[in-house]
């Protein structure tokens, strides 16, 4: 579906039926025919139009003759866990088009904004990277607030927690690895001179190479914390398997006590105390102080 919004002086993106100078050209789940359309009508490479829709595209940039090819990933929420998804924004002289497989919430925020920088492409452009800028900001806060709620029970782990662990890591790697090429690619735009034209435009973008960046520290931190609390859960799950190791251990080394001595006196043989009136009782006497003062060792040792 192809749609084209123009920028007008009035700020406010204004929905037209036909493209217009100093215009979005808003493209989602394109078909072929759509792609070659654009490709013919607006002197695009088919190929990186094509590319926008590969679920697999890194960010990158590349620049073909008039027009600036930007890829990007944006987070989002699918079957309540984190993802990203792959987003083409496209400097054209006359416009700057966005292609993707699937509608985004950025572009309803913009929309619903109502305003854009400075109203021309270049400001448009800018404004859709705050806005994933700050959509990154949101799901590394809920991550890590997700995080901290499970590090207040660490001492009583279960198997929902350690997957919500490995879970996460996952996606603050898969977030962290766009960030960095989102803010390379940044860097590429900042310091080209055929798109930055303007000396404020020149200052935004080197406020979202510098926001990237903070968001790369952000992240980092963020998979640190997931991974100390992940190794957490680690060690306590093998000191709780030795403390029950170390408890069968002894109690089995405390009712073996018995069975040596019952064993030893159930022999067909002579032996001390065998004719003795009270042998049945000196032998019980000797069976409780035997695993009394092993359960005391234990206990001394912190076994029991």
């Amino acid at each position: 579906m192809i749609s084209y919004y123009h920028i007008s002086d009035t700020d406010a993106l204004k929905k037209t039926q036909a493209f217009h100078t100093n215009s979005w050209v808003k493209v989602f789940n394109p078909t072929e025919q759509e792609l070659l359309y654009l490709s013919k009508h607006f002197s695009l490479e088919l190929g990186h139009l094509q590319d926008a829709l590969d679920a697999n595209e890194v960010p990158r940039f590349e620049e073909e003759e008039h027009c600036a090819y930007m890829y990007t990933r944006v987070p989002v929420l699918q079957n309540e866990t984190y993802t990203t998804i792959p987003v083409l924004f496209i400097l054209h002289p006359d416009a700057v088009f966005s292609i993707t497989a699937s509608e985004l919430s950025i572009f309803s925020k913009v929309q619903s904004n109502g305003t854009t920088l400075h109203h021309t492409t270049m400001g448009l452009f800018i404004q859709f990277f705050n806005e994933i800028v700050s959509q990154y900001y949101n799901a590394i806060s809920k991550i890590n607030k997700l995080t901290a709620s499970k590090a207040f029970n660490i001492d009583r782990i279960e198997n929902r927690d350690i997957v919500a662990m490995v879970v996460y890591e996952q996606i603050l790697n898969e977030f962290l690895n766009a960030i960095i090429q989102t803010n390379t690619l940044l860097k590429a735009v900042q310091s080209n001179k055929k798109i930055i034209k303007k000396e404020i435009d020149q200052d935004l973008t080197e406020d979202l190479f510098l926001s990237t960046g903070q968001l790369i520290e952000l992240s980092k931190s963020s998979l640190r914390q997931v991974q100390n609390i992940r190794e957490a859960y680690s060690t306590v799950m093998t000191n709780n398997l030795n403390r029950v190791i170390k408890f069968f251990t002894a109690l089995t080394i405390v009712l073996t006590i018995p069975m040596i001595i019952t064993s030893f006196y159930g022999m067909n043989v002579t032996l001390p105390f065998a004719t003795h009136p009270l042998a049945a009782i000196i032998i019980l006497l000797s069976i409780i102080l035997g695993s009394v003062g092993a359960i005391f060792v234990f206990m001394k040792q912190h076994w029991l």
